[in-house]
Order: C-alpha cells, then structure tokens, then sequence
C-alpha cells in the first residue's frame, strides 16, 4: 500500500475503513502528501459497546478525512455524532449483488402468474452466517410460537458459521426437527426461487451495518422481517409494505412481525410490486453515481 501510494499518482485515494493498521498507515501518508481522501464508513450507533481509546481515535482519523462514503441514514447520523460536517458525507453509496441474470421485470412475472395457494404454508427463511450476533436462538424461539397460530408453518436456514451445532440443538430442544431446515450455503444463483417460495426473510440481527441480504429479499419480491438494530432499516423497511421491523431481543414481538408479513402475501404480486419499486432506487449504478460525486466533491473537481 505505501508502494502503491508513493509510485501512483491520483487525484484522491477511497481509504475501505478506518479499523486496520493499513488503513492508518494509507491516511497518514495522504496527509503528507496532501492528496485528497475519502473513506467507507459502515458502523451505526447500535454497533458494539464504544471503548474509549477507540472513540478517541476515530475522532482523529475522521478530522483528517475529506469526504465520507456511508450506507445510509444510520451510518450518516452515526458520523454526525463525531461532528463530520453533513457536507462532507455522501450517503446511499451501497448495493447488492444479484445474479447476472437479474430481471426485475421478470421477477413481477412470476409473481403475477402464480397462485396464491403457493403461499398456503408459511414458509420463512433467515439467509447469513450462523453466529451468535444473528439473533438466531430468538428467531427459533419466535417460530415456536408462530407455529401455534400458522401450524404449518416452515423455517429455512441458509448459511454456515460457527454456531450451526448450536441452532441444531436448539431446534431438537424445541421439538421443531420436522419443520426446521438447516440448508446450508447456497450460491446466489440459487437464492431467486427461496425467497421466490417463502412469505418473509427473517433477520433478527443484534448488530448489523447494513443488511444486504434485505436488499437480495426485497429484490425478489419477499417482505422481510428485520430487527431494529439493522442499519437498512430507516430505507427498506416500510411498515406493512415491504415488511416489518421489531425490538432486537423481543421474541414476542418477533413472533407478531412474523405473523403480520404472512398476511402480505394474500396478495404477494402487490407486494412484491411494492418491494421491486423501492429497491429500483437502490441499484449499483445509483450507488457509484453517489461513489463518484463524493470523490468529485473531495477532489475540489465538478460534481
């Protein structure tokens, strides 16, 4: 990186973040050679605990920043409250990546050729890593009282990750074997016909930037139920249209988003016309156009 910096001329450097030594090494350099700096900023205020020193530390390194490239509202008021100028902060610089294939058009098609009776078993589906910041034991527990009032009901657990022995024993603990499936990972190739087939993503997360698989759900058409600690939130999440959002660590209230998003699927082509309208604005072309017009802007060059 030093090599790079020192050889290459630019006219700004995108620092990724501010969380590795590299990363300090990168903005002290630039300083010196007084060339223009962005950095990616993704973290909220419902991250993790704050340490002290590190809070200190980032104070210092965002005062020696130019521009700022964040996610969304969550992370924009997360580096307001480190006094970064709104100015100097570019929001909406995020998008998912969809198979190569993607059509929303088609996607709208599916849904207006199928029948509702499709949707007659509830099937949910939590897509990610299995780690204990996902929440995943609340969402077992939130299923087992959805299943008293959706008998039918299914769940779908896509993913690896350390705590996979764990969720399994939880679910033989609750008895919840047969209608529990653990599916491992799956490419993205394959994720159009699981959110295509179940009538909600469920996210419980406790921390959580952003959320891409949100963006990856509603993209498909599937409403989503997704914790309050999810940085997406405040964008992608509208109450009754595109989904539900509930207290991180409130099972109860789980269960009730839970129950609420399967009655959005009474009619799944309205609301995946919906989800496919909202997510229209959150494409890759409309996040590097925001890319490009905080490097502009920092730059000192014509937005």
């Amino acid at each position: 990186l030093i090599k790079d910096l020192l050889t290459h001329r630019s006219d700004i450097v995108v620092l990724p973040g501010y969380e590795r030594m590299e990363y300090w090494v990168m903005l002290g350099l630039c300083v010196l050679m007084r060339r223009p700096r962005l950095v990616f900023v993704d973290s909220t205020g419902y991250d993790r605990a704050k340490n002290r020193w590190k809070e200190s530390a980032k104070r210092i390194f965002f005062a020696r920043c130019d521009g700022f490239l964040c996610y969304g509202t969550r992370s924009k008021e997360y580096l307001l409250s480190y006094g970064v100028p709104a100015a100097k902060i570019y929001p909406g610089c995020q998008a998912t990546a969809l198979a190569h294939d993607y059509d929303a058009a088609e996607v709208q098609c599916v849904y207006d050729a199928a029948s509702a009776e499709i949707f007659h078993v509830p099937r949910f589906i939590y897509v990610g890593r299995l780690a204990a910041e996902k929440g995943l034991h609340d969402l077992l527990e939130a299923f087992k009282i959805v299943r008293k009032r959706q008998a039918a009901a299914r769940l779908d657990l896509v993913g690896a990750g350390p705590l996979r022995d764990a969720v399994a024993a939880h679910i033989a603990e609750l008895g919840l074997d047969e209608v529990v499936t653990l599916l491992g990972t799956r490419d993205i190739s394959e994720f159009a016909p699981l959110f295509v087939g179940s009538v909600a993503l469920v996210l419980p997360s406790y921390s959580e930037p952003w959320g891409y698989v949100v963006n990856e759900s509603l993209s498909y058409g599937c409403p989503v139920v997704v914790s309050d600690r999810c940085g997406c939130v405040p964008e992608l999440v509208v109450d009754g249209v595109t989904g539900f959002a509930f207290t991180a660590g409130n099972i109860e209230a789980l269960s009730a988003a839970m129950l609420a998003a399967t009655r959005l699927s009474e009619n799944r082509s309205a609301t995946a016309r919906g989800c496919l309208k909202l997510m229209s604005d959150f494409t890759p072309e409309r996040a590097a156009e925001r890319i490009l017009q905080g490097c502009k802007a920092a730059a000192g060059l014509s937005v």
